[in-house]
């Protein structure tokens, strides 16, 4: 399957060459990026031609052509576009709900570095429209800390748009293993609700623990497509 992954996070981009190392992957890490990789590649040289074939040389004028002579060449131009626009190229789209807010088109004092805006509503319906069969936003913000993690409670049934199967959801984590790694309860400090970290005993270290940190893209591309 030809999957796009859309994560400004390289933890959860290296999870996803990972978890999908069977499907042909390709892997983008801002919405700019993305939305450039879902762009409708349209052959103008092939639109000419089609409209050419159909009789019209160029755009009929809005003064001196006929209500029926525009309407048709607009009719034509849009069936033309559509036969010159090559297939959409992935089967499924997996992207993050929150990304780093694009400078594209805002003037300077509209941008805030840092601020996370939910880029990925926009990119699920921009996959789907564009012919995606899959696609799932998927987050790691845990809904007691964000708003709008929170209210993908609210959206747990799989929702069909435009022919695609869409999902929203709170991704799944891979296990990873850490070993002679700081403590990640009392954060390496030894220190836990004042008193000596009962986990570590106060080391700071343990030698070996369990971390849930990545997506697990695989599991989202299960849940997706089951």
């Amino acid at each position: 399957m030809k999957i796009l992954v859309i994560d400004d996070k390289e933890m959860h981009r290296e999870s996803a060459r990972e978890t999908l190392a069977d499907h042909e992957l390709t892997i983008a890490s801002s919405f700019d990026e993305a939305i450039e990789l879902m762009k409708e590649n349209v052959d103008e040289e092939k639109v000419k031609r089609l409209l050419k074939e159909a009789g019209f040389e160029e755009e009929p004028h809005y003064l001196k052509a006929s209500k029926e002579v525009r309407k048709a060449y607009w009719q034509t131009k849009d069936q033309a576009e559509k036969e010159s626009t090559p297939p959409f190229p992935f089967d499924a789209v997996l992207t993050d709900l929150q990304m780093p807010m694009s400078r594209k088109t805002l003037r300077p004092e509209a941008y805030n570095y840092g601020e996370l805006v939910p880029y990925g509503f926009v990119l699920a319906l921009r996959a789907a429209l564009r012919g995606a069969k899959f696609v799932a936003v998927a987050t790691d913000t845990d809904h007691h800390l964000g708003a709008m993690s929170a209210s993908l409670d609210h959206l747990r049934d799989v929702f069909e748009i435009s022919g695609a199967k869409v999902l929203f959801l709170h991704a799944q984590f891979v296990t990873d293993i850490l070993k002679d790694a700081p403590c990640q309860s009392c954060k390496g400090t030894g220190i836990l609700r004042g008193e000596t970290c009962w986990i570590c005993e106060g080391a700071k270290i343990l030698p070996e623990q369990k971390v849930y940190e990545r997506k697990d893209w695989g599991q989202v591309l299960r849940e997706l497509i089951q």
